[in-house]
């Protein structure tokens, strides 16, 4: 496209697009994006009705995609574009054909059929699923204030009003829009679905799951008793279907961690899944690796355990794995901490010992400095000083913070000390890295070559540390700690007698 042409669309300079006429129709950008398209794309509506005017088969042109420019106005919600666009194409019907579609349309004259750019692109999004999807209700509502019968489908088999999330049209899964609704935990919204369209919750999706059976596996448990509560008539049916598993939302509920209390005085307390279990045999074994899939007999009714004492103790086991869940973390965070602190250690000794074995070696006592580095005063080998200094330095960082995090850790303190002693052990591995490669650069000037290669392969240790270690996203954390820790040691100087706190209660608020 001609770069004049391509940003008076863009900007809406309509004098140049009227300078240019003549070769707007096939002027295309690579995408084949027409100037219509990127009048579209950039809300220029003043734009949009003068390109209309001189050339409205523009309207009808695709890019490469299959989107047409209304696909643009409805992606980017400009509802006066839309409008438009819409206007133009409507006028755009001969005679006769008005005369034959208004006999047609007795009925309702003021609904016009689909304009033929509402179709779907090469990812089947018609511009309503579009405008539906991102949530411009405005454009909605006109395209089908205009339209009888506008085309509404979207990607993976879902419509418009999936979009919307007000249908029961089901998506490739078997999915609805009620689905979807308990899926997110959207109360009010599978109210107004379940009032308008009565018959839609008993749709299942292709696993034979019904809303309780997803809200459950997705821990909305707000939204299960609220149908429980809010829609009686129709919640005694829910609880009991089973999926194609055989399991009942209250199987679920016991597998996915999900407390509905409300549960206890509706359900079939015999129901067996597909493995012959009942609610109760999966609240009772909790000590399983995996909950409900280990085969037992069924306890039925006359079982010890009332279903609402089953639930209690469900609560009891929930609260038992988080705390060993919490546990197993700390003790993850732990082992960590123990692998930082030995590669800490390790390039401690080795940062430690490079400075006193310098490259080159020292002048003798006959010398005219005895005792010091013969190289100092060329460049590479005071970079080498300079970042052996710092890996020495970030090591025994990571060192102190890893012992204060095992020391004193609370999980979030653990935490904490272990993300900053990693960006400390990262920088002491980049440190060490630069000071290995200028070290050896100093003492082979004489072979460029192989002085070059040393240099290439350490920087290339570098960059995979980076990669490796997202060092900038730590560095809030890395800030943080040491500001604190200044300001906690710079407090200490202040405090005298009864006031001195303990060393843990000081480093506490470290985090």
């Amino acid at each position: 496209m001609d770069p004049l042409v391509y940003n008076a669309a863009v900007s809406g300079d309509i004098g140049i697009l009227v300078q240019n006429k003549d070769k707007l129709v096939i002027q295309v950008t690579p995408t084949k994006n027409s100037v219509l398209h990127l009048a579209c794309q950039s809300g220029k509506t003043e734009c949009v009705r003068q390109i209309l005017s001189m050339h409205k088969s523009l309207l009808r042109k695709k890019n490469s995609n299959k989107d047409s420019a209304f696909h643009m106005a409805a992606r980017n919600g400009y509802y006066d574009v839309a409008m438009a666009l819409m206007e133009c194409a409507l006028g755009m019907e001969c005679a006769v054909v008005k005369f034959v579609k208004k006999m047609l349309r007795r009925k309702n004259l003021n609904k016009l059929e689909p304009p033929e750019f509402l179709h779907a692109n090469n990812v089947g999004e018609t511009p309503l699923y579009i405008a539906a999807e991102m949530g411009f209700e405005n454009l909605v509502a006109m395209i089908l204030k205009k339209c009888s019968s506008p085309p509404y489908s979207g990607s993976y088999g879902r419509t418009a009003l999936h979009g919307a999330i007000i249908s029961n049209s089901e998506d490739n899964d078997g999915n609805t829009c009620l689905h979807i609704a308990a899926y997110r935990g959207l109360t009010y919204v599978a109210d107004v679905l379940i009032v308008q369209c009565p018959d839609c919750w008993e749709m299942d999706n292709s696993r034979g799951e019904n809303i309780l059976h997803i809200a459950v596996k997705h821990q909305q448990a707000s939204f299960v008793s609220h149908i429980l509560r809010e829609h009686k008539a129709i919640s005694n049916i829910l609880i009991t279907e089973k999926d194609i598993d055989g399991n009942t939302p209250l199987h679920l509920m016991a597998d996915f961690n999900c407390l509905v209390p409300e549960l206890s005085t509706m359900v079939d307390k015999n129901a067996l899944d597909s493995e012959s279990l009942t609610p109760l045999d999966i609240v009772n074994d909790g000590d399983s690796s995996q909950i409900g899939l280990v085969k037992a007999e069924p306890l039925g009714v006359d079982a010890h355990l009332s279903l609402p004492n089953a639930i209690s103790i469900f609560r009891d086991k929930i609260r038992k794995k988080k705390d060993q869940s919490t546990e197993h973390e700390k003790e993850k965070l732990r082992r960590t901490a123990d692998a930082i602190m030995i590669v800490a250690t390790l390039i401690t000794t080795v940062t430690f010992t490079a400075a006193f074995t310098m490259p080159g070696g020292y002048y003798l006592s006959s010398d005219k400095n005895p005792g010091t580095a013969i190289l100092s005063r060329k460049t590479s080998f005071q970079v080498f000083i300079i970042s052996d200094a710092l890996a020495l330095l970030c090591s025994v960082m990571a060192i102190f913070v890893n012992f204060y995090g095992m020391l004193y850790g609370s999980e979030r303190t653990l935490r904490s000390s272990t993300r900053v002693a990693v960006i400390c052990t990262a920088g002491a591995i980049v440190g060490m890295l630069i000071a290995f490669g200028t070290g050896t650069y100093v003492v082979l000037a004489e072979s460029p070559a192989l002085a070059i290669a040393t240099l290439f392969f350490s920087f290339l240790g570098i960059a995979y540390v980076f990669e490796m270690f997202p060092l900038l996203h730590y560095w809030e954390d890395f800030v943080t700690f040491f500001s604190r820790l200044w300001v906690s040691l710079a407090g200490s100087l202040t405090d005298v007698g009864p006031q001195v706190h303990s060393l843990e209660q000081r480093c506490s608020k470290l985090f």
